[in-house]
């Protein structure tokens, strides 16, 4: 019984040392990969380009070995810039080693320290061109074209997936009432804008009526106030006597809206422009609101109604002499 034990235990220890030497094997398979070489020779010239490694893997430099050797002395031409030969690579570093002779035959080793570039299409070094010199006149070759494959990416975890799902992250505070300062403002300027814009206009529509015409605007705009209506007879008559003055004011240049009704009448008297056979009407027309404003005297609907139509008469009859009489202003 002893013995089948015994058996059997070094029949376990030779399948587990089996296995030990199996798993250093492809452990070191893949920890010391063999590198990836290629060598051209041509008329006594021997190029060697090897890459320290045989596959590219991510964040994770890699060097390139450029060996150069001639036989009977030809002179060698191999450019050290190669940075426009690279494709997926950066270079980080250099450096050559000092030439080694030995009777006419001559080797220099250049190293190249790479950096993979991320999200490269390809990794490869393209053809070098080795130009060579001797007695029998000038010659050129190229170096095979190596590619360097990319290695496999060690897979996720089961349930782990590889999309990535954009994450909202909440804006703070102070960036949302920044944001919020700045939309306040920009409506406000909008919006005063808007009213500069309308202003101007409105003020270019005024500019553009003729004195009777802006008259009677302001008479319409009074009247839609319904300030007798409000009982604010008083206030009424102050802006219906003031549509006329101003009329008379843009009209003949008289600063009626200034003065008292004694004093723009007496100037008007004087003014060769004005027309005379209206003065009665318009005296007796401000006479009366001049009583209603500083009289405090009764004013019903029918006396309202009555300023109405004299301001609006007097505006409608009234007419320069000059027109009159077609002579010019």
């Amino acid at each position: 019984m002893y013995t089948v034990y015994k058996k059997s235990f070094k029949l376990f220890l030779s399948l587990f040392s089996l296995c030990l030497v199996l798993f250093a094997v492809c452990a070191s398979a893949s920890l010391f990969a063999a590198p990836l070489s290629r060598t051209v020779s041509q008329d006594g010239v021997e190029v060697t380009v090897t890459f320290t490694e045989n596959e590219v893997s991510p964040g994770r430099d890699i060097e390139l070995v450029i060996d150069v050797f001639s036989e009977d002395g030809p002179v060698v031409s191999l450019s050290e810039d190669i940075s426009g030969k690279l494709e997926g690579f950066s270079i980080v570093g250099k450096y050559s080693e000092k030439p080694s002779s030995d009777g006419n035959s001559v080797r220099e080793i250049r190293h190249y320290r790479l950096m993979p570039v991320p999200g490269s299409v390809r990794y490869r070094l393209r053809p070098l061109a080795v130009t060579v010199s001797g007695e029998s006149g000038g010659k050129w070759f190229a170096t095979p074209s190596i590619v360097l494959p990319l290695s496999r990416l060690p897979e996720l975890p089961h349930g782990v997936s590889a999309d990535i799902d954009p994450v909202r992250i909440a804006p703070s505070v102070r960036a949302v009432s920044v944001a919020v300062f700045y939309v306040v403002m920009a409506l406000s300027a909008a919006v005063l804008l808007f009213y500069i814009v309308r202003y101007i206009r409105f003020r270019r529509k005024l500019a553009a009526m003729s004195p009777k015409e802006r008259a009677f605007w302001e008479l319409d705009r009074l009247l839609q106030k319904k300030l007798p209506e409000n009982g604010r007879i008083k206030e009424f008559y102050f802006e219906l006597t003031l549509v006329v003055r101003r009329y008379i004011e843009r009209a003949y240049g008289i600063r009626a809206p200034e003065r008292t009704t004694e004093e723009f009448i007496a100037e008007a008297l004087q003014t060769d422009s004005f027309n005379k056979a209206q003065i009665p009407a318009l005296k007796n027309f401000l006479s009366a609101a001049d009583l209603v404003k500083f009289a405090n005297a009764a004013a019903d609907t029918a006396a309202v109604s009555t300023a109405v139509s004299a301001a609006r008469s007097y505006i409608e009859g009234d007419v320069p002499v000059c027109i009159v009489s077609g002579g010019k202003v």
